[in-house]
């Protein structure tokens, strides 16, 4: 066949097969490790629980010979809820005669008379003491297990002619600590059961009352 008139003419060519494939690349520089955060400080422990259950202020009195209640509460079951929890009393008792009238502090738990004082300086588990005489009590009630307390006490008293309604002046001169832990209360349910805390006052004449111008209980929960 013969074109005169016709310019050269290109055909498509067959593609050619596939080339090898080419070398991997270089490998990538590694990551670095996050750094670490940092711990937090620790927190401060927090302040120990003190709680007031009851307060006498009013000078309860007793006028009779014999014991006589004068401040009572009920420590209900569950107020000791963990080994060292204390119940603290802190008393102030008058004796308000100058002769040699024979007063007693008698302080029980759970009806168990606590020990107050060292004989024979102290007629113990009761404070008995000649004469016009102030005493301050501390007396706490430590738990050692669900089922029995320790009893640490320190007792001061002082002489003293106080003002009671007469003719007696305020006066306080000399005076005398003493402490005893010595005591301990087993054989109790602390977690079921109530138990009472009472302290008593006594006179030999009720011509000769005796006071308790200051009681307080309080829960120390540790």
């Amino acid at each position: 066949m013969s074109c005169n008139s016709c310019s050269n003419i290109t055909l498509p060519g067959v593609a050619g097969p596939a080339g090898s494939p080419g070398a991997a690349g270089a490998a990538g520089a590694a990551g670095t490790n996050g750094t670490n955060g940092t711990n937090g400080t620790n927190g401060t422990n927090g302040t120990n629980g003190t709680t007031l259950l009851k307060s006498i202020t009013s000078e309860a009195e007793t006028a009779l010979p014999g014991y006589t209640s004068v401040f009572s509460h009920s420590v209900i079951a569950n107020n000791l809820l963990a080994d060292e929890d204390t119940l603290r009393f802190e008393g102030t008792v008058l004796n308000t005669v100058s002769d040699n009238s024979l007063v007693g502090v008698n302080i029980q738990f759970a009806g168990t008379s606590l020990i107050l004082g060292i004989s024979p300086i102290f007629d113990y588990p009761n404070v008995e003491v000649q004469g016009v005489l102030r005493y301050d009590i501390l007396v706490d009630i430590v738990r050692v297990s669900s089922s029995s307390v320790r009893i640490e006490s320190k007792f001061s008293n002082s002489t003293a002619i106080v003002n009671y309604g007469g003719s007696y002046s305020a006066e306080v001169s000399g005076s005398i600590t003493i402490g005893n832990s010595s005591q301990t209360i087993t054989g109790l349910d602390l977690v079921n059961t109530a138990y009472p805390f009472e302290v008593k006052l006594r006179t030999d004449s009720a011509l000769r009352p005796t006071k308790l111008t200051v009681g307080k209980l309080y829960l120390l929960n540790k």
